[in-house]
C-alpha cells in the first residue's frame, strides 16, 4: 500500500521535470530528419526507433538523472512518514513535550 503510493507520489512529482527535458530535446531535432526518413520509405515506428530515440538518449539520461536526485532529496519525508510510529519526532507530534514526571524521559531537556 505505502510503498506504492510513495512511488506514484514520486513519479507524478517529478513528471514535469522529465517532460520539459523531453520538449527541449524534441525542439532540437531537425524536421528533415523525419521527412528523410519517411521519403526513404521508413514508417513512423522504425523513424522512432532508428533516428528520434538515438537523438533522444542524452535527453532522457539526463532527465531521468535529474528527476532520481530530486527523489533521493527528498528520503528523508519518505523515511520519516513510513518509519514506525516509535520514532522520536512522530512521538513529539503526536503527544507533544512531556513533563519530567512522565514514564519516559524527554530528550530535550526543560526550559
Amino acid at each position: 500500500g505505502t510503498s506504492i503510493i510513495l512511488i506514484i507520489v514520486f513519479v507524478f512529482r517529478n513528471m514535469p521535470v522529465g517532460v520539459r527535458g523531453g520538449i527541449a530535446a524534441m525542439s532540437q531535432l531537425d524536421k528533415s530528419l523525419d521527412e528523410a526518413s519517411i521519403t526513404l520509405g521508413a514508417n513512423s515506428f522504425t523513424t522512432v526507433r532508428r533516428v528520434i530515440r538515438p537523438l533522444m538518449g542524452p535527453a532522457i539520461l539526463a532527465a531521468l538523472t535529474y528527476s532520481f536526485v530530486r527523489a533521493i532529496t527528498s528520503v528523508s519525508t519518505v523515511i520519516f512518514l513510513s518509519a514506525p510510529a516509535t520514532t522520536w519526532p512522530r512521538r513529539l507530534l503526536s503527544d507533544g513535550l512531556k513533563t519530567e514526571s512522565s514514564a519516559s524521559p524527554s530528550p530535550i531537556p526543560p526550559c
